[in-house]
């Protein structure tokens, strides 16, 4: 009798397991009949070199925005925007979007662009208004802006 009663209550027991973990991850994953669902996230992570971003170093491409980690990354990634872009949306960044507007940049650092007069984060120089598309870059500038 007692060997019936744990046989019961055992297989109660995990019963009652599987049914609790179904009801868990069934609002958690996606089934044949449900569509999964990526969380936007903002970009933290620079895509060339993994690091955390600095906001005011970045390049815009096809009105979206990508932040790096450090001044060097800026050429690597202007070799081949759309591989890094890519990245980041694989991973499921959603990239901010550029500015529509006058940007300012440094002549002597042209990856650094931000949407108003100011001075550089790095050598504290007067930024400059950047080109349009079409204008010459100035001095000095690498044209980090692509459209």
């Amino acid at each position: 009798m007692k060997t019936q009663w744990l046989w019961v209550g055992g297989l109660s027991l995990a019963l009652f397991i599987v049914a609790g973990c179904k009801q868990k991850g069934s609002a958690g994953l996606a089934g044949p009949d449900k569509k999964a669902t990526v969380s936007a996230k903002a970009q933290t992570t620079c895509p060339v070199m993994g690091g955390a971003i600095n906001k005011s170093i970045y390049a815009d491409h096809d009105g979206k925005r990508v932040y790096f980690c450090c001044p060097g990354c800026g050429p690597a990634f202007k070799k081949d925007p759309e591989k890094y872009i890519k990245k980041l949306e694989d991973e499921g960044v959603t990239l901010d979007k550029a500015p529509a507007g006058k940007l300012w940049t440094c002549s002597m650092h042209p990856h650094v662009k931000q949407a108003k007069p100011g001075k550089c984060p790095i050598c504290e120089m007067d930024l400059v208004p950047a080109p349009s598309k079409g204008e010459a870059a100035p001095h000095g500038s690498g044209g980090m802006q692509h459209h």
